[in-house]
């Protein structure tokens, strides 16, 4: 499935993405994660910049927006800033 800008939904339900829309619906910037390892996002915002502040929980390895995470056998949890 395309989502925006190139991304696509995971085959396997593991990739992540966030995207910032216009009033109109017209996709401003989005971005995904990797596909190793489980992680999802629970609680986002924007700010009036544009940029988004996520929280979420991963296992194994997570990259967002080119930031490689350590590697967790248990969930660990992850907060991130997305420059918009």
């Amino acid at each position: 499935m395309d989502i925006a800008s190139g991304l696509s939904a995971s085959q396997n339900g593991r990739r992540m993405w966030i995207a910032r829309l216009d009033p109109e619906g017209t996709v401003l910037w989005a971005r995904q994660s990797t596909e190793t390892g489980l992680h999802g996002i629970h609680s986002a915002a924007f700010d009036p910049a544009g940029d988004a502040r996520i929280v979420g929980t991963y296992v194994g390895q997570i990259e967002i927006d080119g930031l490689v995470s350590g590697i967790s056998e248990q969930a660990s949890t992850f907060a991130a800033r997305i420059a918009g």
